[in-house]
């Protein structure tokens, strides 16, 4: 290779998997405790009322998703099997066809969100008074900004995670939560209006974050070239014929996950959203916990499907879902019994009370869907085969919707908790495992047998939380953390007792320089000084 040509990153598979999956466990476990410090702070500022129309709001925004289409996995497809094929060419046309259409995408939502800033005020139970009808459209406006910048770097961390380097992209991210929390904390307070100051932040750093994914790609690959592109009729029936399937999984799962927020707030008012979006937050971690762990695996079963290595690929399943599900099932269980507890000493004891039934209905939901989506999605997407997925999730979302909308005049925000769990419990727990073990070519037994470790694990960890709860009131932080950290001993156990020898070794492994993060991070600080 001539010197002065930049030489290629490493192709997908060459690359230790441990630092992807230890950077999105590192960027979840800050988001926890940004949102711990933040989401009082912003509360008490927003005051009730305000915070229900910025959860409103969001749970608007999350609807954007749906304009990725699926982009977003054929873009990392596309890239992972042009690096292991080092037709670089191949790569760069793709990306740029991405960011093209990203950008597209992202003027489109800014423009439908400045037409929509008006209306947004008035589509609530309750009419909220002038000034709040005022921050309210404006707000609007500035996440409609948040939403340009978060397309445009969406292809930068395509090609990154194509790369198979996670590892940087949760580097980033970690960055920015960081100083995003900062400056909250910070310029909220001084804010003429809080809720403009607020979206004013989030849209500053979404549009920062972009860039610095540039950066990054940019810097790994000395090879990549961007520029606007047209695409072709091929390439956009290539993409999409790809990207339409996960397109339509990611519609019903945002359907399924975030109509709520949106029925509560029509149906029942703002005030009631406040209720239900900090439980629905508490899942919602565990779930985003649940696909870093499984979610960083794309490049590499991409590499194995293009070979036909379908031994490798259930394989790798059966690893998947015996890691991924006693992960989900420790913290679930945490959730179950801590997460009403928890609550109440964060935001305050009516927020606890609202959360109990809540947190036990959607908890049962997410297990089902880290079981039946989350890990499956990761290898039907390297095979190809999410259009009967696709189909099921969307038949759950229409039910999910129907049921909300029935049940929440008659039971309240419960009433949109059960209408998310029974579609998930029948679509998840009964039609889609027949699918996927039939697409992998495995036995019922197989995955069965891979399952064993996580019900022992929501045995065991419920068992002792629900003994705790008789010895010891939940009065503080400390006691909590006190429970939670207990709750490692049986987890521990049951890693010891049911896990073959090269998972426990991944897992040690993981969770040791997982520990080590921290005082890596102190140590590079010193450094620099």
């Amino acid at each position: 290779m001539d010197a002065e040509t930049p030489a290629p990153p490493p192709a997908p598979g060459r690359r230790s998997l441990v630092p992807n999956v230890i950077g999105s466990w590192a960027t979840i476990a800050l988001s926890v405790v940004v949102t711990l410090v933040i989401t009082p702070f912003v509360i008490r500022h927003l005051q009730h009322e305000l915070y229900g129309v910025w959860s409103f709001l969001n749970g608007l925004m999350v609807y954007s998703d749906l304009l990725y289409a699926g982009l977003g996995a054929a873009l990392i497809r596309h890239v992972a099997a042009s690096a292991a094929r080092e037709d670089h060419a191949s790569l760069n046309r793709v990306s740029s066809v991405v960011l093209s259409i990203y950008g597209a995408i992202g003027l489109l939502c800014l423009l439908v969100f400045a037409l929509l800033g008006p209306l947004v005020p008035h589509l609530f139970a309750q009419p909220l008074p002038a000034d709040a009808q005022r921050a309210t459209t404006l707000a609007c406006v500035l996440l409609g900004v948040q939403l340009l910048g978060s397309f445009v770097g969406s292809a930068f961390t395509g090609v990154l995670f194509g790369l198979d380097r996670n590892d940087l992209i949760s580097l980033m991210r970690v960055g920015m939560m960081i100083t995003r929390a900062a400056a909250i904390l910070l310029l909220l307070p001084s804010s003429p209006s809080p809720l403009i100051g607020l979206a004013a932040i989030t849209a500053t750093f979404a549009v920062a974050e972009a860039a610095g994914y540039a950066c990054l790609a940019f810097r790994i690959d000395r090879r990549l070239l961007l520029r606007p592109a047209l695409p072709t009729r091929a390439e956009l029936k290539d993409l999409y014929s790809f990207g339409l399937q996960s397109f339509f999984v990611l519609m019903a799962l945002t359907l399924i996950a975030y109509t709520d927020t949106t029925v509560i707030g029509v149906m029942l008012g703002a005030s009631f959203v406040a209720w239900y979006a900090l439980p629905l937050q508490l899942l919602e971690y565990v779930r985003i916990a649940a696909t870093a762990t499984c979610g960083v695996l794309l490049p590499r079963l991409t590499v194995l499907a293009e070979n036909g290595d379908t031994a490798g690929l259930q394989e790798a399943y059966a690893r998947a879902m015996r890691i991924t599900m006693a992960f989900a099932s420790f913290c679930l269980a945490n959730v179950l019994f801590l997460g009403a507890p928890f609550l109440s000493i964060w935001v305050g004891a009516e927020f606890g009370q609202q959360a109990r039934p809540i947190i036990g209905l959607l908890a049962a939901a997410t297990w089902v869907h880290i079981l039946a989506v989350t890990v499956p999605m990761a290898f039907c997407q390297a095979r190809k085969t999410l259009a009967v997925p696709a189909r099921m999730l969307m038949i759950e979302a229409v039910a999910n919707l129907v049921l909300s909308v029935a049940l929440a005049p008659w039971l309240g925000i419960a009433g949109v908790a059960v209408g998310t769990l029974v579609p998930a419990v029948f679509v998840g727990g009964v039609v889609l495992p027949r699918h996927l073990y039939r697409d992998l070519g495995l036995d019922w037994r197989a995955p069965a047998r891979a399952l064993v470790p996580s019900a022992i694990m929501l045995a065991l960890v419920s068992l002792t939380l629900w003994i705790l709860g008789h010895l010891v009131a939940d009065t503080s932080y400390v006691v909590l953390a006190f429970k939670a950290s207990t709750t490692a001993v049986p987890a521990v156990v049951i890693v010891m007792a049911f896990f073959p020898d090269a998972e426990r070794q991944w897992i040690i492994e993981s969770s040791t320089r997982a520990a080590a993060l921290p005082a890596r991070a102190v140590a590079a600080l010193r450094a620099r000084r």
